[in-house]
């Protein structure tokens, strides 16, 4: 009986009901007084929605929505503006580097008859550097062949090391300088928009110093080369990695939906000693679920790594994966946990009020640990945040986030999304 009534009240609430203080409309077949056949309900209807089209108002863009789009489409090029091919460059170094200013090359090749150059130099105030150099055919389009030289140049001073696994100390931190050059080739090849590979080799070339940053030791003062692998002696490389990426996202600078998965292989061989030679397996992951519309999405992100040395070998610690900082663990400093295995996984739940804000809440997790047998979900680290995001349909212009830990509170001022490839976060 009473799925009876329900649906008897449904009926009822979904058949107009006449008023009397309503305008009187034509409810029979009869004909009207001056002789003519009364319209039918469909002719109703039809004008109601042709009155309805005439009096639709245009979407208009907001101040906020309208100012981020200026600065995407002309801001940006007055920053781009070059002479000669050069253009100054903002950021472009690691979570910890400092503000970064410097210079950036272009040579333009809209008809792709030439291969494309394009240079980089970055300095921060903390005496970070980095110059990169691309020549070849680098730049993507909807499918074909990549190949270009890849060569590059960078000096970190003050990076943190606050020892080996998921056990390790804020009390242990300490500072060292990495420098190192790499040299190689890439070869590429896009069969669709969504689907790409790419082979990379070279050479490279390392060398770990005394940190620059007064507050902290020197990480030769508390660790030496059985706790920190390669810290007495940096071979040379040779290396190549072979990557496939899947990407279905709507727009992948600014996705609502779908989802990419990108899986690495990479092998790095020490040329001198045959004593840090190792094989490493990286796979990363986003995806993107309207909760009901585009507003309001549910995203996640998932990354984990493991590296296997040779019989006799070591993994260097300048050269494991970390966790922690403004793209992965975000409560915790960056490179605080550190190790040959870990994985990480965020999820944020996003909306956006209109559409040049995005409002965040996410949970960060993960672990690094230093055999295979301990991949489990015990000893996880975790963060929680809030954010902030300033976004153009095309991307995100600013990222604010605040995460919490326990180990304090971290807040972040980022020029990029939150979720980024790991695989290659310094490429």
């Amino acid at each position: 009986m009473k799925p009876l009534l329900v649906a008897l009240l449904f009926l009822s609430a979904a058949v107009p009901v006449a008023r009397s203080d309503q305008a009187a409309e034509p409810q029979s077949p009869e004909k009207r007084a001056d002789g003519a056949e009364p319209p039918s309900q469909a002719d109703v209807w039809r004008q109601q929605r042709a009155e309805k089209l005439r009096h639709i108002v245009p979407y208009r863009q907001g101040g906020l929505e309208s100012g981020l789009l200026w600065f995407e489409e002309k801001g940006i090029k007055l920053l781009s503006y070059s002479v000669f091919g050069f253009r100054p460059k903002i950021g472009g170094l690691p979570t910890g580097g400092g503000f970064a200013l410097g210079t950036q090359f272009h040579l333009p090749n809209p008809t792709h008859s030439r291969p494309n150059l394009d240079g980089t130099a970055v300095w921060s105030m903390r005496g970070y550097q980095r110059y990169q150099i691309k020549f070849g055919k680098h730049e993507r389009e909807d499918r074909g062949a990549l190949l270009y030289a890849d060569l590059r140049y960078r000096k970190y001073p003050q990076e943190d090391f606050f020892g080996l696994g998921p056990r390790s100390t804020v009390r242990e931190r300490t500072n060292f300088s990495l420098e190192d050059a790499t040299y190689d080739g890439v070869i590429g090849y896009r069969a669709a928009r969504w689907l790409e590979s790419t082979f990379r080799f070279g050479y490279m070339q390392v060398n770990v110093d005394t940190g620059t940053d007064r507050r902290f030791p020197d990480t030769h003062r508390l660790f030496n080369d059985s706790t920190a692998p390669g810290l007495a002696d940096q071979p040379s490389f040779f290396h190549w990695a072979y990557s496939i990426t899947a990407d279905g996202r709507d727009v992948p600078g600014n996705p609502h939906k779908g989802g990419s998965v990108k899986g690495t292989f990479s092998r790095f061989t020490d040329v001198d000693r045959h004593a840090f030679s190792f094989d490493r397996l990286a796979v990363d992951a986003d995806g993107y679920l309207p909760l009901g519309s585009t507003v309001r999405v549910l995203a996640v992100h998932f990354y984990g790594s493991g590296d296997r040395a040779e019989p006799g070998s070591r993994v260097p610690f300048y050269m494991q994966e970390t966790l922690g900082g403004s793209e992965s663990l975000r409560g915790f400093r960056e490179y605080r946990f550190r190790d040959r295995y870990l994985f990480y996984l965020s999820g944020e739940y996003r909306w956006e009020p209109v559409r040049a804000v995005e409002l965040a809440l996410f949970y960060d997790t993960g672990k690094v640990f230093s055999r295979r047998d301990e991949l489990d979900f015990t000893g996880l680290r975790k963060s929680v945040g809030i954010g902030i995001r300033f976004k153009t349909p095309g991307g995100v212009v600013l990222r604010v986030d605040a995460a919490r830990s326990n180990e304090g509170t971290r807040i972040y001022f980022k020029f990029t999304p939150s979720f980024k490839d790991l695989s290659i976060r310094d490429q």
